[in-house]
């Protein structure tokens, strides 16, 4: 709502986000991160940077124009923050609305100061405790480095030569003082026992911290947050007793809940009606309570949020608790009352896309193959029908790398090296083996003569690919969209006759038709009952038919092709032509009349249409690195964040920044890849979204 993610946007997201929109002076790697409320601020090559909610002043980044209410507009990416001295910032901590650094051997503090959290004190600036919109000084006792800090709603905590120190709000007695009197300046807090103070957090009105060994509470205890007990007499503090014998390792402070780590086991306690405290249930518990956190190993990082907490064990992030805003980035909005593994990005880009009609899904990233979705032919090639709403690697034979990825009605080929291999449904032979067996994993398909592999394409029931200068088509034939003259299915390829000479460099097989590319020019066959195939006429056609009615008679050549079922679309000399059925608007003409010949479509933006992608009843294209979708939108495929049908091309804004650079469409689910990350939205029946359903954009992750 306020940009806190840094994405650039306002738009709420349910499974991890790189923040990529940083500064360009922004260098280095990032060594610390503090979410607020509504804002988050993050240490990068020892510079800060904040975004979002900026109405008391909290980003710290300075006046800003007039008009804007009450001090300051949101920022929906970083923004480097000024902060006084010389050094690296090596902590920062975010309180609701108020935030706090250290660089060098000094403190400093900014943003709403209305309970004296800031800790400036009585001086001119801050006698009425107005907010402060850049970093101030905070006059802290003692000369060596602050070595931690921790921000509650309204009251801040800090560690300096050993010796606690907190100011700001104390009505629930969160300072650890004598009295409830709020401090407007940093008050030394006299913890029990003896040693050095090690480590403090603050939650919205109680903070908890270490003193030679020994975890100590205070401040309100409503939800038992304090842990079990009661403090000595005449004492502010509460000891909180753990099990084990080890030092506590690390600890963390929810708004009204808290956690820690002692001897490589994590405990919490206090709040848990969101299931934060990880215990299976949603039940009170004042007890300290041993989370059953999976793996093994220490708990190497810890962190709670308002009712929500993750942990870091081993290689894994896990988090539980409250997730009505996707907080939990396990891509839902379900709430978890025990830790769930989250699945964080990992490396290579997502170099070829493909989309069952039925409702599966495939892509190729770093050059591994993984599919996902509805597969009861084996059409994901994982070896089994099981149906998987989650990415799957799929193991190809032979060597060289996958370069492309076609999928059909039920049925799914790829190329690797100079092999082709088809696999799933294959009732009318559409799988090229000589048989009408389904398979379950990939199945070489043995093409005549020789040179290179370059294209496959899967239509519904049939299959096409370019070996060298000849194509192929094999499967159902019921409407001569084999193109061999016939009407016979046939289980094996057989080579199609185009007119000779020239580069055959593109082929597309739709529902019943397909077309293909020679020499620049597009020829279409096969079925042609809403004029698919662009001849003027809706006859049927065997044999592959010149298209030649373009609305401009020059000599432009035709680079790109799309059939979908009942339409077709190509791009010539850069501009866009659709034409056929217009149903749902899906040949993006403004109408939904379908057109016999090739119409051009009125793409906004400039330069090249890039590519162009239909398979059912919507079309999307990419024009200038940006997106667009139209046509039928009943499971929210056109990305729009509705169910709206449209039938003129509609920009569809992805996460990220960069060029849009691959798309593809199913029967009702749509995928595209910017920046190299594969994005999802639409129908999700059978997982082949591979996250839960959203109506716009979302990240998928591969493994």
């Amino acid at each position: 709502m306020f940009g806190q993610l840094g994405l650039g946007d306002r738009d709420d997201r349910f499974a991890p986000q790189a923040v990529t929109k940083w500064p360009a002076k922004a260098r280095g790697v990032v060594t610390a991160v503090s979410a607020g409320r509504n804002y988050t601020c993050a240490v990068r090559g020892g510079a800060l940077y904040c975004w979002g909610s900026n109405d008391y002043g909290q980003l710290g980044i300075g006046n800003l124009a007039s008009g804007e209410s009450p001090l300051g507009a949101s920022e929906l990416e970083p923004r480097a923050v000024s902060v006084p001295g010389r050094g690296a910032i090596t902590a920062v901590a975010t309180g609701w609305r108020h935030t706090c650094a250290v660089r060098g051997d000094a403190l400093y503090c900014w943003g709403d100061n209305g309970s004296g959290q800031l800790g400036l004190g009585d001086s001119a600036q801050s006698m009425f405790m107005l907010p402060e919109r850049e970093p101030r000084l905070v006059s802290l006792p003692g000369s060596g480095p602050v070595t931690a800090i921790a921000a509650g709603r309204a009251h801040t905590c800090a560690i300096r030569d050993g010796a606690l120190y907190c100011w700001g709000e104390n009505r629930d007695g969160q300072l650890g003082l004598a009295d409830k009197a709020n401090q407007s300046a940093p008050k030394a807090i006299t913890l029990p026992g003896s040693g050095a103070v090690t480590s403090v957090v603050a939650g919205e009105s109680h903070t908890c911290a270490i003193r030679g060994g020994t975890l100590y509470c205070w401040g309100e205890d409503v939800f038992g947050q304090l842990g079990p007990g009661r403090q000595p007499e005449g004492s502010a503090f509460r000891t909180v007793q753990l099990p084990g014998s080890g030092a506590t390792t690390a600890l963390a402070a929810g708004r009204s809940h808290t956690c820690a780590v002692r001897d490589q086991a994590l405990y919490c306690w206090g709040n848990n009606f969101h299931g934060q405290l990880g215990l299976g249930d949603t039940n009170f518990h004042q007890a300290v309570r041993a989370v059953a956190l999976p793996g093994s190993g220490p708990v190497t990082s810890l962190a709670a949020g308002e009712s929500h907490t993750c942990a870091a064990r081993g290689n894994t992030l896990y988090c539980w608790g409250r997730n009505d805003r996707g907080q939990l980035g396990a891509e839902s909005i379900t709430r978890y009352a025990t830790p769930q593994a989250i699945s964080l990005p990992g490396e290579g880009k997502v170099s070829a896309l493909a989309i069952g009609v039925e409702g599966h899904t495939c892509a190729i990233r770093g050059g591994t193959l993984y599919c996902w979705g509805l597969n009861d032919y084996g059409q994901l090639g994982s070896g089994d029908d099981v149906t998987y709403d989650l990415p799957q690697e799929i193991g190809m034979p032979g060597r060289g790398e996958i370069s492309m990825i076609a999928a059909g009605l039920l049925h799914t080929c790829a190329i690797r090296g100079d092999a082709l291999f088809c696999w799933g449904r294959n009732d009318f032979g559409e799988l090229g083996q000589g048989d009408t067996a389904f398979h379950v994993g990939p199945q070489s398909v043995n093409l005549a003569g020789s040179g290179k592999l370059s294209a496959v394409s899967t239509g519904w029931l049939h299959t096409c690919a370019i070996r060298g200068s000849a194509l192929f088509c094999w499967g159902r034939n019921s409407y001569g969209q084999l193109g061999l003259g016939n009407q016979e299915d046939f289980t094996t390829p057989q080579q199609v006759k185009l007119p000779a000479g020239g580069t055959l460099s593109a082929v597309s097989a739709g529902g019943m038709h397909t077309c293909a590319i020679r020499d620049g020019a597009l020829y279409c066959w096969g079925l042609n009952d809403y004029a698919q195939l662009g001849l003027g006429e809706s006859g049927n056609r065997a044999m592959p038919q010149l298209v030649s009615s373009w609305p401009d008679r020059g000599a432009e050549a035709v680079t790109a092709v799309s059939s979908g079922y009942y339409h077709t679309c190509a791009i010539r000399g850069g501009k866009l032509y659709c034409w056929g059925a217009s149903i749902y608007g899906q040949l993006g003409l403004g109408q939904t009349l379908e057109s016999a010949t090739p119409k051009q479509v009125n793409l906004p933006g400039s330069g090249a249409v890039q590519s162009v992608s239909t398979i059912a009843d919507h079309t999307c294209a990419i024009r200038g690195g940006k997106l667009y979708c139209w046509g039928k939108n009943d499971y929210g495929q056109l990305g729009l964040g509705n169910f709206i049908n449209r039938n003129t091309p509609q920009e569809v804004r992805l996460p990220g920044s960069g060029a849009v650079t691959i798309v593809a469409v199913g029967n009702g689910h749509t995928c595209a890849v910017r920046d190299g990350a594969l994005y999802c939205w639409g129908r999700n029946d059978f997982g082949q979204l591979g996250l839960q359903r959203p109506l716009t954009p979302q990240p998928v992750k591969l493994p």
